[in-house]
């Protein structure tokens, strides 16, 4: 049996994804990039954009987003740094 837990650092990158995309109608990008420069918004946005075309093309459903997000960060577990130095190819 296994208990599905998502390591810390999965755990913080799932909630950047879920605040990014479930915060995508707030602000421009223009507005926020002065304001947030490198803050977590803008980590958010930047983690969103090395996510797998299939994940991203399902940001629109929130349930079936989370679902993809999960599956794949409990097989691609990485820090932050670790997450874009692997997923620049």
């Amino acid at each position: 049996m296994t208990l599905k837990i998502l390591p810390l650092q999965s755990q913080y990158t799932l909630s950047l994804l879920l605040r990014a995309v479930n915060n995508k109608n707030i602000t421009s990008a223009n507005q926020i990039y002065h304001y947030i420069k490198k803050g977590v918004y803008s980590t958010g946005i930047r983690v969103f954009n090395s996510l797998p075309k299939s994940i991203q093309n399902v940001s629109g459903n929130p349930k079936q987003f989370k679902s993809a997000l999960m599956n794949y960060l409990y097989a691609h577990s990485y820090s932050i740094n670790e997450y874009f130095n692997v997923n620049k190819e």
